[in-house]
């Protein structure tokens, strides 16, 4: 019965077995999948990605911690600021993030972002929109109503690490769905795409190693009230 648990948990989070998503393959570029999904009660698509990274899932790591350099390689991303660091041993951050349309008008956020599994192996990061700090811009965006990020990192062969990045965004009003969604749908894989020149660069790789001369991650406890499963991977893959 164990085995047959965990075997749902990894299947699920895999998108494997039931859940929130039922994804389709749009492509397969340059060894990266690219998948959509309709999502219940929207009409926005959620989107993701999966590429092999050419660097130690610490190095991929230290990456997404460095939220204030987000422009630099995340998709449409033009700018961010650091709100607030809740709790630094589960890597909670809360942070406004402005999302750039084309033509239309720009769109932003306040997210908080954990590190919700942390072994040697898997990682799992996710980030939704936040109320628990106040942001406003002053600039005339449209404040996006909702917004989920997943990240899962995969340890694979010494030096390489699978990474999958899910959106699942509302975009707000004011922008046609079918734009909408060709845009949603571009941006795990650029993303992606712009973070593999990202992890080479010598600042993370340093990170990394200091990191891994401090030993294996420990196991996280709950960052909050509510109790999370130490190990598994998010259940709507």
């Amino acid at each position: 019965m164990v085995g047959l648990a965990l075997w749902l948990v990894w299947s699920s989070a895999l998108g494997q077995g039931p859940g929130r998503y039922s994804w389709k393959l749009e492509d397969n570029v340059a060894g990266c999948q690219l998948s959509t999904s309709q999502v219940a009660g929207k009409d926005y698509v959620a989107a993701k990605s999966t590429c092999l990274f050419p660097a130690n899932i610490e190095v991929v790591g230290a990456v997404l911690r460095d939220i204030e350099r987000y422009p630099e390689w995340m998709e449409d991303c033009t700018q961010t600021t650091l709100l607030k660091v809740v709790d630094r041993s589960h890597e909670v951050y809360v942070f406004w993030y402005r999302q750039h349309i084309p033509v239309f008008t720009d769109r932003d956020m306040v997210l908080r972002s954990e590190l919700t599994v942390n072994e040697e192996a898997h990682r799992v990061v996710e980030a939704d929109v936040t109320t628990e700090v106040a942001s406003d811009s002053g600039k005339g965006f449209i404040r996006m109503p909702s917004f989920h990020a997943q990240w899962v990192l995969e340890k694979m062969d010494e030096g390489q690490t699978r990474v999958t990045y899910l959106i699942d965004p509302e975009l707000g009003p004011g922008l046609p769905v079918d734009i909408a969604n060709a845009t949603i749908a571009r941006i795990p894989f650029e993303s992606l795409r712009h973070m593999m020149k990202m992890v080479r660069l010598q600042k993370y790789v340093d990170t990394a190693k200091a990191l891994s001369a401090a030993g294996p991650p420990k196991r996280l406890a709950p960052a909050n009230q509510e109790a999370k499963a130490v190990g598994s991977l998010p259940s709507n893959w």
